[in-house]
């Protein structure tokens, strides 16, 4: 569907599985999310590097943090991406994020942590109130 919403709020809004609660964003918003922030410039994959490889299933994923644009555009950023960069920050390792490295039920916590701050972003600004 057409839309100038943010990846991650349409995939709160709108969820394939149904029985789900409208406002809970799931893995794919969350792969959405990290792609919005490579297009923003925040999040880098550099192809020359060995560490890149990209996995639609996060299982082999990996990129670089952009410490220096963070700085200079943060304020540019919802809240629900500061989370997701301060997540990044947490499980990176010299500014490189390697989903194959991390340990899975410490991200869920912080998966479920970034939920949150979409689900508090999507009430505070009344997005599935629009919705007909």
């Amino acid at each position: 569907m057409p839309s100038h919403d943010h990846p991650v709020i349409i995939n709160g809004i709108f969820r394939q599985n149904y029985g789900n609660n409208i406002e809970d964003p799931n893995l794919n918003g969350f792969k959405a999310g990290m792609y919005e922030l490579v297009r923003k410039g925040f999040l880098e994959f550099d192809e020359n590097e060995k560490h890149v490889v990209l996995d639609l299933n996060l299982k082999r994923f990996s990129f670089r943090i952009n410490h220096e644009y963070y700085k200079l555009h943060k304020s540019e950023l919802f809240d629900f991406e500061i989370k997701m960069m301060e997540i990044f920050e947490k499980i990176s390792e010299n500014d490189i994020v390697h989903f194959e490295d991390i340990n899975k039920d410490d991200f869920m916590l912080l998966f479920e942590s970034w939920q949150a701050s979409v689900r508090d972003y999507l009430k505070e600004t009344d997005e599935v109130k629009k919705i007909p």
